[in-house]
């Protein structure tokens, strides 16, 4: 059920035009195998701007988890990068 609740924010997010697709996904072959034979499948890999955008729209116990998570480093960043005064 996640995975799908996940592909639902992105294709909201790609229809909104929050994100282009093109630009945040990559589509890579992997190839495992499976008994005797070896399996070729395409799946979708997405940049972290993705990850980012399901993050803040995800409403579950992991997703509030994240968005603690990411506001902690933004901050952390912030308050580094600030200048400094003389």
């Amino acid at each position: 059920m996640l995975c799908l609740s996940i592909t639902k924010h992105l294709q909201n997010i790609f229809e909104s035009a929050e994100l282009n697709k093109e630009a945040t996904c990559s589509i890579l072959e992997l190839v495992q195998q499976e008994g005797k034979r070896k399996v070729k499948r395409k799946i979708e890999f997405y940049n972290l701007d993705a990850i980012i955008s399901v993050g803040y729209r995800v409403n579950t116990k992991r997703g509030i988890e994240f968005r603690q998570w990411a506001n902690k480093v933004l901050k952390e960043y912030y308050y580094q990068h600030l200048p400094k005064e003389s």
